[in-house]
């Protein structure tokens, strides 16, 4: 059913992690990758348009007059300057557009459920403030971040099951840890997966304990390659078995896995003299 006419949706941030968490978390235009700090929301038909050019386009996309401008079935995420360029490329009477409002016509009640739910209301603000501010470096912030964690990851459980990884900014985020509970993750950035088919995906790096000190690695949440960090040449490995050589030097590196989960637990390094 379109939207009515007048019916104005504030895009507060309860709405915008909706719709961040709804849609895959991708520029609709340039399907980048985004985080929920860098994500803007899209007016598909811009809202900027008014008589002929707005009467043209809803008539192009089979839309009522009384269409709905800001309604959540025109809305999308969308990196900034495809935001601020569609206007002057990507024109209303394009068929791109058509097949997303499709899209975001059917995603619509799940975004308006999952900005109404009763979890959401007054938390969603005070929490993703604390979260895209925290310095996470700081152990006592860490620590009681942790607790403002929990409470998202619940609410994004309750609103996007599927979801077990969410990036809010291009270095920190939350994901579902293989005990269940949510908890602080930190990346390196978009784009750092080793995987050369892998062009998007990135590391959630930790510390392994490994046999002479931790070793830092971590699994890519795209496609599921582990990448190692070789603490002697600093060579960033891409495992594709659990027992492989550094790009780097002549070190062997052994990923140790839980037997019943199949997670690694630790990190066996080997160097050619030992």
């Amino acid at each position: 059913m379109a939207p009515i006419l007048g019916v104005v949706v504030a895009i507060t941030p309860t709405l915008r992690f909706a719709i961040f968490t709804v849609w895959p978390n991708k520029c609709v235009w340039c399907h980048l990758p985004l985080t929920f700090k860098e994500m803007e929301v899209d007016h598909l038909i811009p809202k900027s348009l008014t008589g002929d050019a707005l009467v043209e386009a809803l008539e192009y996309q089979a839309l009522p007059s009384t269409y709905d401008l800001e309604a959540e079935e025109n809305l999308a995420p969308s990196c900034g300057p495809c935001n601020g360029n569609k206007g002057k490329r990507i024109p209303p009477l394009t068929p791109g557009v058509s097949l997303l409002l499709a899209d975001a016509a059917k995603r619509a009640d799940e975004i308006r459920s999952s900005a109404s739910s009763t979890l959401a209301k007054g938390k969603v603000e005070k929490l993703l403030g604390q979260l895209l501010t925290a310095n996470l470096d700081d152990q006592a912030t860490y620590n009681a971040i942790t607790y403002a964690v929990l409470d998202l990851g619940n609410l994004l459980s309750a609103s996007a099951p599927t979801i077990s990884i969410l990036k809010l900014t291009p270095a920190t985020g939350i994901e579902l840890g293989s005990d269940g509970a949510w908890v602080v993750s930190q990346f390196a950035g978009f784009g750092d997966c080793p995987n050369e088919v892998c062009y998007t995906g990135d590391i959630n790096w930790r510390e392994y304990p490994g046999d002479s000190g931790t070793i830092v690695a971590g699994g890519c949440y795209v496609c599921g390659t582990v990448a190692v960090r070789c603490p002697d040449c600093d060579s960033i490995t891409g495992a594709y078995f659990d027992d492989f050589p550094c790009s780097g030097c002549g070190n062997t590196i052994e990923l140790i896995r839980d037997r019943d989960s199949g997670d690694v637990e630790s990190i066996l390094l080997t160097r050619p003299e030992d």
